[in-house]
């Protein structure tokens, strides 16, 4: 159990609990109520534990609304006190690069009352994007992520990406429209990743919702999501004709489709400075999908193009142990290579605590 997690449970028992300016905003942002928050946090789970941050020991925890859904919440201490617990942010991502998902225009509604940016004018669309990030950076936040079902991108003309925004938050756009803004949106991503700092993360190649009888009955983001087949030397192109030779830029790629390892991610990442190789996700996040990783990007990415491992698993209490199984595969494949005299036993040594530790660390910039 985390100290601090303990000592703030025990605060907001006896009533010694205070919510941030910026709390409240991400509350009424997301129709969320202090009174839900507060009375969530006995039955937290918590996700992370930053005894030691600057601005005073904070915890993130999982809670749950009124309804079910999840809610990632950040309580603090003030650094030099022991008191008040403060609720610091709560937040969900907001669905507003994807015209096909449920509510788009009224997510960007919402979007545009949460920045005061005019959110259905390309312009102002961009800006509250960018105040968003600046946002999260500050408290925190190394990188943003993105969950598009392929990794298409374009780089379209200011005059052409205007008239697409205006198409898609219309009532009259088509699968093709939505498909060309996303690749657009990742394209402005990288964009704004170069501009601000942020580690930008890939994560393609999920169709979601694949079963319409448990999609009807329980709602979207419930289950039945099915890998496919996933292109990249092509999709990317349009990106990384742009930005593909930053050395300031880090773009982090993964894959639910294992056949592009060696024949399209390996040989990127090889290549470009911008790109970097994120571990086995998802379906492959078990020992065997680990190995196979390595053995399939090696030879032409190398160790230093990848990112070492982590997890975005909801399964919390999995999340020592996928590491720990990632630790154990990884130093395997490294005993092979000694073993056959590829590498000396000590830069086995220091490639493994890289992979277990310093990739991460220099990949999310902590």
């Amino acid at each position: 159990m985390s100290k601090t997690l303990e000592q703030i449970r025990a605060l907001v028992a006896r009533g010694d609990v205070r919510v941030s300016l910026h709390g409240y905003e991400e509350l009424a942002a997301d129709d969320i109520t202090a009174r839900d928050i507060v009375g969530g946090l006995d039955t937290a789970v918590m996700i992370e534990d930053y005894p030691t941050y600057l601005k005073g020991p904070c915890v993130l925890v999982l809670e749950y609304d009124k309804t079910g859904q999840p809610i990632h919440v950040v309580w603090g201490i003030p650094a030099g006190h022991d008191s008040t617990a403060v609720m610091v942010t709560a937040y969900r991502p907001d669905p507003v690069v994807d015209p096909e998902f449920d509510g788009f225009r009224a997510n960007l509604q919402q979007f545009g009352d949460l920045t005061r940016c005019d959110t259905f004018s390309w312009h102002g669309y961009l800006e509250a994007h960018r105040l968003r990030r600046a946002y999260f950076k500050q408290h925190g936040a190394t990188s943003t992520d993105h969950g598009h079902l392929t990794a298409q991108t374009i780089d379209l003309a200011q005059a052409d990406a205007e008239r697409l925004f205006a198409k898609v938050t219309g009532e009259n756009f088509n699968e093709g429209d939505a498909e060309l803004f996303r690749a657009q949106m990742l394209t402005e991503m990288a964009r704004m990743s170069l501009d601000d700092g942020l580690v930008m993360q890939i994560h393609p190649g999920s169709m979601r919702n694949h079963n319409p009888g448990l999609h009807a009955k329980f709602g979207r983001d419930m289950g039945a999501d099915i890998p496919t087949r996933t292109d990249y030397v092509h999709a990317l192109k349009p990106l990384l004709d742009r930005f593909g030779n930053e050395r300031d830029l880090t773009i982090i790629l993964f894959t639910l489709d294992e056949t592009a390892y060696s024949r399209e991610l390996a040989p990127l990442a090889g290549h470009y400075p911008a790109l970097r190789l994120g571990p086995a996700w998802w379906f492959y996040d078990s020992p065997e999908g680990m190995r196979r990783f390595r053995e399939l990007t090696t030879e032409t990415a190398g160790f230093y193009n990848t990112v070492g491992f982590n997890d975005d698993t909801r399964a919390f209490c999995s999340i020592p142990a996928r590491h720990d199984v990632a630790r154990r595969v990884d130093c395997g494949y490294l005993a092979e290579l000694v073993v056959k005299h590829l590498l000396d036993e000590d830069e086995a040594r220091e490639v493994a605590r890289d992979l277990a530790y310093g990739l991460a660390k220099k990949a999310y910039r902590l």
